[in-house]
C-alpha cells in the first residue's frame, strides 16, 4: 500500500468520526499518546482476568472445575510459564488507569459529583442487566447473595477499582489542599514515607492499615511530588525507557528465579504468582515510565481517544461478578472439552481477544443507543438528590447559627 493511499484511508477514518454524530468526539488537549496505553492498559486487564479464571476453581454458580490449570505451580512447560507472568497484567492494567488518572487529578479543584453519580448508576444499570439476562435466560440457580451484590455492586466492591476510584474522586481536591500547602521537602518526606510504608513493605507481606485506599493515597503523593517538582526526569524519555526495561527485566527475572527455584528444590516451594498482588513497586515503576514515554508522543487521532473512552464500559461488561463467575468459567470449560490445552496459550490469547472485541461491541451498542437517554435520566435523579442536599444543608447552617447566636 502507498503512503499517500495509506493517508487517504486514515483521513477518511477520522472524517467519518469526526462527522457521525453517534461517534464524534469533540476536538481536545487530551494527549492520544496515553489514551493509546489506556487501550493497550485496558487490553491488559481483559487478559490477566481470561487468565485468572483458567487459574481459579473456587467458582459457586458452576458444578465443574475440569477447564482448572493451576499456573501459580512451578513448570517447565513455556506455555504455563507465560500465563503465570500474563497474571501480572491485571496490576499494571490497574497501576496505568491510576497513574494517569492522579496525573489529571492533580490539576483540579473539585469533584464533578455529575460526572461520579452517573459512573455509579452505570455501574448499576450493567450489573442489573447482566442478573435479568442471567435469570431470564439461564437455568443458573443464583443465590440470595449474588442477587444482593448484583443489586448494589459498588457497595459491595463488585469491581473494587472502581469503587475505589469513586473514594479517590471524592477526597482528592483535599489530597490537593494538602499538597499546596506544604512544601517541597515536607512533599518529599511524606512520599518517602508512604512509599516506604504503604508500597515497599507490603510488597511481601501484610502492613498495619495496609488497604487500595491508602495505596492510592500513596501513589497520589508521589506523582504529585513527581509532578511538581521532577518534571524534567518525568519528561525525559531516554531515562524512562531505561527505567521501564530495566524493571520489566526485574520482574521477569523474579518469577523465572521463582520458577527455577521451585524446580531444582521442592522444598523451596515459591509460587510464579507469588508477587500477584496491588502493592507491587515494580509494576508501579514501569506503568509511570510508561505513562511518561506515551505522554510526551506527539499524536493525535479521534479514532484512538473514541476507542479509549470504552474502557470504563469494557471493564464492568467484561467483569461482572455473574459474567466472571459463571459465563467465562463456561467458556474455559468448553475450550477444555474440545480443543484440549496443547496449544492453551494460544486459546488464551485468542479467548482475551474475542472477549474484548465482544465487549466493545456491547459497549458501543449501549453507548449508541440507551447511554444518552439513561444519562438524562441520571442526571435529573442527581438534581433532584442535589437539592435535597442542599435543603439539608441550608436547614442545618440556620439550626447552627441560631444556637450560636444563643
Amino acid at each position: 500500500m502507498s503512503k499517500l493511499n495509506k493517508y487517504y484511508i486514515i483521513d477518511t477514518l477520522e472524517g467519518i468520526f469526526m462527522k457521525n454524530e453517534c461517534l464524534s468526539i469533540k476536538k481536545s488537549n487530551r494527549a492520544t499518546g496515553l489514551e493509546l496505553l489506556k487501550f493497550i492498559g485496558i487490553f491488559l486487564i481483559v487478559i490477566c482476568h481470561v487468565v485468572s479464571t483458567l487459574g481459579s476453581d473456587k467458582l459457586q454458580l458452576i458444578g465443574y472445575n475440569d477447564y482448572f490449570l493451576n499456573i501459580a505451580l512451578p513448570t517447565k512447560n513455556i506455555q504455563h510459564f507465560i500465563l503465570g507472568m500474563l497474571t501480572y497484567s491485571g496490576i499494571l492494567g490497574n497501576a496505568i488507569f491510576l497513574i494517569s488518572s492522579i496525573w489529571f487529578l492533580l490539576d483540579k479543584e473539585k469533584t464533578n459529583g455529575q460526572k461520579i453519580f452517573r459512573m455509579v448508576c452505570e455501574i448499576w444499570f450493567i450489573s442489573v442487566v447482566w442478573l435479568l439476562v442471567t435469570i431470564c435466560f439461564t437455568d443458573i440457580n443464583l443465590t440470595k447473595d449474588y442477587i444482593k451484590q448484583s443489586l448494589m455492586p459498588t457497595y459491595h466492591f463488585n469491581n473494587w477499582f472502581l469503587t475505589y476510584y469513586i473514594v479517590l474522586s471524592l477526597i482528592f481536591p483535599f489530597l490537593n489542599i494538602i499538597i499546596k500547602n506544604i512544601n517541597k521537602r515536607q512533599h518529599l518526606i511524606i512520599s518517602i514515607v508512604l512509599f516506604i510504608c504503604y508500597i515497599v513493605l507490603p510488597f511481601k507481606r501484610s502492613f498495619p492499615f495496609a488497604n487500595e485506599l491508602i495505596l492510592w493515597i500513596s501513589v497520589y503523593f508521589i506523582i504529585g511530588f513527581f509532578k511538581i517538582y521532577c518534571i524534567d526526569i518525568c519528561n525525559n524519555i531516554k531515562l524512562n525507557r531505561i527505567i521501564l526495561i530495566s524493571n520489566i527485566l526485574i520482574q521477569f527475572l523474579l518469577i523465572l528465579g521463582a520458577n527455577i527455584i521451585s524446580l531444582s528444590n521442592i522444598d523451596k516451594f515459591i509460587p510464579l504468582t507469588n508477587w500477584l498482588n496491588n502493592f507491587n513497586v515494580f509494576i508501579y515503576i514501569i506503568a509511570f515510565s510508561a505513562i511518561n514515554i506515551y505522554r510526551n508522543k506527539q499524536l493525535h487521532s479521534n479514532i484512538i481517544n473514541y476507542l479509549a473512552s470504552f474502557s470504563m464500559l469494557i471493564y464492568i461488561i467484561h467483569e461482572n461478578l455473574i459474567f466472571r463467575d459463571f459465563y467465562r468459567p463456561v467458556v474455559w470449560q468448553f475450550i477444555y472439552n474440545k480443543l484440549g490445552y496443547n496449544l492453551v496459550l494460544l486459546w488464551c490469547l485468542l479467548y482475551a481477544l474475542l472477549l474484548f472485541i465482544a465487549s466493545y461491541i456491547i459497549a458501543f451498542i449501549y453507548k449508541v443507543l440507551l447511554q444518552k437517554i439513561l444519562y438524562k435520566l441520571f442526571d435529573l435523579i442527581y438534581g433532584l438528590l442535589k437539592n435535597v442536599l442542599n435543603f439539608i444543608i441550608d436547614k442545618t447552617e440556620c439550626i447552627l447559627h441560631k444556637e450560636s447566636r444563643n
